[in-house]
């Protein structure tokens, strides 16, 4: 009798119930079949998941802005209360001219993946695209959510993204099995038609809640990401770089009724800044300026009344950067900016 038990509890583990033409089947979940083609990033690349996987988006808050469908996309696969998230981002970073390469010295130092050999590996690769897996051998026990997969895919812009595959604690008694039904996805991957606008050109966003428009004049290879909160935007301005650079510049424009100073957060403190003056759309702006060249780390922060769009309304200015010239570089681009109904 112990051994039917035990026999049972074997298989209730390693199989799952799982639905498909109104015919409930018992499959692994390894074996599940996958007929579902999913826009991933609105169009840069398309994956074939199983039939119940669905995208979910982030909705704005008083705190937190709704999800840009061409910065990032979440597709969910659930089995009752275990879950499965593939979280795709676009990086807004050049590729190498050996993306294998590079990404087998990235992993090289890290103990999650340098335990085993065959961590990064080729998934599929043509004239157009390649895409490359970084599996971990080890996870974090500490953890509610386990990172079991990533797929670097270099596009047709030679520009990339990034899927890391997620699951929940419940999970994870089967993670050898999602392991290979992420591989099994990963192999799907068809690159899209859409790619990134990297031109020097002109831009107009809506403001939230107004019949007003900002106009940005962005240079050669620089991207404009917008976010929208229930009652806030963000404007972030990235120039583009290769992956093996250092990425940490871009200028951010926030409007809204609750800017906070962020200087905090990039390991600034006050005594270490100087006071500057500045204007933005006409009205006149207050805030400070860091600088650890050592580090490479500059920080030019402004706020100002934002009335003339809307009442109790504040600009937010952040410029981020790891030169002065970076500095003075996205200050242009934010002082070029300008309004229109």
């Amino acid at each position: 009798m112990k051994i039917g038990i035990t026999l049972f509890l074997i298989l209730f583990f390693e199989y799952c119930f799982y639905a498909q033409n109104d015919t409930i089947v018992n499959v692994s979940v390894a074996d599940i079949s996958l007929n579902q083609k999913i826009s991933v990033l609105n169009g840069r690349v398309f994956l074939t998941c199983p039939d119940s996987a669905f995208v979910m988006s982030r909705q704005g808050g008083n705190t937190s802005a709704q999800t840009n469908q061409d910065k990032e996309t979440r597709i969910y696969f659930d089995i009752e209360d275990q879950r499965m998230v593939i979280f795709a981002q676009e990086l807004y970073l050049y590729s190498v001219s050996d993306l294998f390469t590079y990404l087998e010295q990235k992993y090289a130092g890290d103990r999650n993946y340098n335990q085993l050999p065959g961590a990064v590996r080729v998934i599929s690769e043509d004239s157009l695209h390649i895409a490359i897996s970084a599996t971990p051998c080890r996870f974090e026990e500490s953890s509610s959510t386990f990172l079991i997969n990533s797929l670097w895919v270099q596009c047709t812009d030679s520009m990339l993204i990034k899927l890391d595959v997620y699951l929940n604690s419940i999970s994870m008694h089967s993670w050898e099995d999602y392991l290979y039904l992420t591989e099994r996805i990963f192999s799907t991957l068809e690159c899209g038609e859409r790619m990134l606008n990297l031109t020097a050109r002109e831009v107009s966003k809506n403001i939230f809640k107004t019949d007003q428009k900002l106009v940005f004049n962005l240079p050669e290879k620089h991207i404009l990401q917008t976010e929208e909160g229930f009652d806030f935007m963000i404007f972030s301005i990235l120039p583009v770089k290769k992956v093996n650079e250092d990425p940490n510049c871009k200028a951010i424009i926030y409007l809204g009724k609750n800017p906070v100073w962020f200087y905090n957060s990039y390991g600034f403190t006050q005594g270490e800044n100087s006071v500057v003056n500045g204007a933005f759309l006409g009205n006149r702006m207050r805030g400070f300026y860091f600088k650890k060249p050592n580090q490479k780390k500059f920080l030019l922060e402004y706020q100002g009344e934002a009335n003339k769009i809307g009442k109790g309304l504040k600009f937010h200015i952040i410029l981020i950067g790891d030169s002065k010239e970076a500095i003075d570089s996205l200050k242009e681009i934010t002082e070029s900016v300008r309004i229109e109904n």
